[in-house]
């Protein structure tokens, strides 16, 4: 096991998730303004190693909590384009439990979310070409209540110290919109 208070652990603890392939596709293109884009995720294991991830949550999007899970949109000439959501939010988020973690054995290839916190949107406020990446963050050490909102069992304590530190970019891709 790792020990994730040992300094010299963590880059062992990381390696694994350079083995994890995140990647994104649309439902479609082209979009007509204001209509929803889907997007399919999935996280790919191409290790040889099981690697124990945590899923997109609630308060993800928004980077309330760990992982950051967030759509990095640009428009042609490269310009970052905000996906802030824009409105207040409750404040509250759900506590972690064991079934927020997700393992991914060699090969294995599952959905991002897998039951978590479907939240992806995507705002454009003009017709034209955009490209979108999503990342997946995940830098916090969990040495607090605060970290993981609230007090969290010992099974999901020792998950913890399995989950791997880092970030994930996914590749682009390209999406049109037209009036």
């Amino acid at each position: 096991a790792v020990d994730a208070t040992n300094p010299e652990a963590t880059e062992e603890r990381d390696a694994p998730l350079k083995t994890i392939a995140l990647t994104i596709s649309a439902s479609q293109t082209p979009f007509k303004m204001g209509e929803a884009v889907k997007f399919s995720h999935r996280f790919e294991n191409k290790g040889e190693t099981s690697v124990l991830l945590l899923k997109a949550l609630d308060g993800s999007a928004e980077g309330r909590r760990y992982p950051h899970v967030f759509l990095e949109v640009k428009d042609a000439g490269g310009t970052p384009i905000s996906q802030s959501p824009g409105c207040g939010r409750c404040g509250n988020l759900n506590q972690l439990v064991e079934a927020d973690f997700l393992e991914l054995k060699p090969g294995e290839s599952k959905d991002l979310l897998e039951g978590g916190f479907p939240y992806w949107p995507l705002r454009v406020d003009r017709p034209g070409l955009y490209r979108a990446t999503l990342v997946y963050r995940l830098k916090e050490p969990f040495t607090s209540d605060a970290n993981m909102n609230g007090p969290v069992s010992g099974e999901v304590q020792k998950r913890l110290v399995r989950v791997p530190r880092g970030e994930l970019r996914s590749n682009t891709v390209a999406l049109e919109f037209k009036e």
